[in-house]
């Protein structure tokens, strides 16, 4: 395979400088200090000032709301003392709830230039938002802790103000919905989602009596976070296939 090992060779070259004849200045190039420095001030505000701007909300609790440190720092397994498997199947649903939405967010962000793909770039912008706070309620216990204790927002309340974004994210992209390969795993994501909220509502005013009503709730809502995680990894990875063949 000459032209691959020609490839390879110039790969070498270009990074690593072996050339003979340019005396190494293209490794001068590529490891040039100052191209290497900035991209940090990027990097600082991205990534370190809201890492700092967090350590430092942590303090500000500490100091004025007098919430131990070790509570908001330390993970609560080792806080409690409880076995090492404790949530286990809510952490696996809140590890896919991120992916699907860094995968939604991401593609979004790589097609949203392509014309062609451009309402779907923002099916997914949408989607990924849509995401994080479903990621959110279902990591704090927004819906069932949060609001109605904390907040002392109506559960009912909480359920309508979803239930109504769902219903305007549904009606605006539905065409978009239709059109994907996979639409069938999107539609059963909302099924499995809509069959979980249903048997938690009807258990929690003792309306129905499930057996095994933890296995059957939240093994609903697994099924429908994995179905949300494959439609959006699977139509992400699709659309960005055509967008590298088009160009």
């Amino acid at each position: 395979m000459p032209h691959l090992k020609s490839i390879e060779k110039n790969v070498l070259v270009d990074t690593l400088g072996h050339d003979k004849g340019d005396g190494g200045s293209r490794t001068k190039r590529v490891f040039h200090l100052k191209n290497r420095l900035a991209a940090l001030p990027s990097v600082f505000l991205t990534v370190y000032v809201p890492t700092i701007a967090l350590l430092c909300g942590v303090v500000l609790l500490r100091v004025f709301a007098n919430v131990p440190i070790g509570e908001l720092m330390r993970d609560p397994v080792n806080l409690l003392k409880f076995p090492f498997y404790l949530g286990l199947v809510s952490n696996i649903g809140i590890l896919f709830w991120c992916s699907a939405a860094a995968i939604c967010l991401f593609t979004s962000v790589v097609m949203r230039k392509h014309p062609v793909e451009h309402r779907f770039s923002q099916f997914l912008f949408v989607s990924g938002i849509i995401t994080i706070f479903l990621l959110l309620d279902d990591f704090f216990n927004l819906h069932d802790v949060v609001y109605p204790e904390y907040l002392h927002i109506h559960e009912y309340l909480v359920y309508a103000i979803y239930g109504t974004v769902v219903a305007l994210y549904l009606v605006t992209f539905r065409a978009t919905i239709l059109q994907t390969e996979n639409a069938l795993i999107f539609l059963l994501a909302l099924g499995f989602f809509g069959l979980s909220l249903l048997t938690d509502m009807l258990t929690d005013r003792n309306l129905v009596l499930i057996p095994a009503q933890f296995l059957v709730e939240d093994g609903l809502k697994l099924f429908g976070i994995m179905s949300w995680f494959a439609f959006f990894s699977k139509e992400s990875a699709r659309h960005l296939k055509l967008v590298m063949i088009s160009r």
